[in-house]
């Protein structure tokens, strides 16, 4: 990379979707090895917009005279990545430096959704909440109407858990605005998920919700079907790119999943913004409607997808997708 020089926050506004290559052949899905200046450099121009400076005076001499340079021997690949890059939808100006945009996280926490169809995995999954998870503020419960009765015995062991149960609801206007309702005590972090999972490691929401901001993922998910083993499949067809992040923590980039749909699509245990859950359930009324709506609503390609190589949450296999 020719030599440059930034201010740190115009590099830590860039979303990380817009870091990873789309079709770049050997490198799907991950950081640009090709083409890398011009991944970073066009974004914090455009952030930037007037506030930018080219030197016209010859300050260094770059020997392109070296037959293994990369504008010799990766040709393609980096007009590959150039057009990609190019072709992205541009960043808005911005008009003031951004300092310190994480350090509003420090003390945030995430709330619960949990849609339950059955009282002893749900009984399961909350006492293993209690074990395993930390920096988590109010817990939601959705239930269906069969298991209301049963409901007793949990409602008394956890007090400070919230039960709703819509379908005491008579019409879809009454269980529209009681999502409504709900959805505004929530804060702007949320674990939706289903009672059929138990967390079975140790699981830090505010770590997550940094991962989530600092790299602009869609989400965080959490359970067993988001594995690394998933994305090094000896088999070609089925295995999907994903990038190394920190720690224990990977991305991929959704369009690389497009023969696994479900992977991104689909209400396990995972980590959301509240306004993207939003987004997405305006029209669902119920624990079935909920899934199925969320289920049936595409993301976009664009998006990244956060998940620890080894899970937090494990499925006990009263059910999975919704299909």
């Amino acid at each position: 990379m020719h030599l440059r020089t930034f201010y740190s926050w115009l590099f830590k506004v860039i979303k990380l979707q817009d870091l990873l290559t789309d079709n770049m052949p050997g490198f799907k899905g991950l950081m640009y090895p090709y083409s890398n200046d011009n991944a970073i450099m066009y974004p914090m121009i455009e952030i930037a917009r007037h506030h930018f400076k080219f030197f016209s005076e010859v300050l260094y001499i770059l020997n392109r005279e070296n037959p293994i340079s990369g504008i010799y021997a990766h040709q393609n690949l980096q007009q590959i990545g150039a057009d990609e890059i190019r072709a992205r939808k541009s960043y808005p100006a911005v008009l003031e430096p951004i300092s310190g945009r994480l350090d509003r996280l420090n003390d945030a926490e995430a709330d619960c959704v949990i849609m339950a169809k059955d009282n002893l995995q749900l009984g399961t999954l909350l006492r293993s909440i209690g074990q395993h998870v930390s920096h988590l503020a109010t817990i939601y419960v959705i239930f269906s109407e069969e298991i209301k009765t049963d409901l007793n015995e949990l409602q008394e062991q956890f007090p400070e858990i919230v039960f709703l149960n819509l379908s005491e609801f008579s019409s879809q206007e009454e269980k529209i605005e009681a999502l409504d309702v709900l959805f505004k005590f929530l804060g702007d972090y949320v674990i939706l998920g289903r009672d059929s999972f138990e967390f079975k490691r140790q699981l830090n929401c505010n770590a997550c919700i940094k991962y989530l901001e600092e790299t602009f993922a869609y989400a965080f998910y959490l359970d067993t079907y988001f594995t690394k083993d998933l994305f090094t499949e000896k088999n070609e067809a089925s295995k999907i790119p994903c990038q190394y992040i920190r720690e224990d923590v990977f991305a991929w980039k959704f369009r690389q999943s497009s023969h696994h749909r479900e992977l991104f699509n689909h209400v396990s245990m995972g980590l959301y913004r509240k306004e993207d859950i939003l987004s997405r359930i305006q029209k669902s009324n119920f624990v079935d409607d909920l899934i199925s709506e969320w289920e049936n609503n595409l993301i976009s390609g664009e998006f990244v997808g956060l998940f620890f190589q080894e899970a937090r949450a494990f499925d006990n296999g009263i059910y999975f997708f919704n299909n």
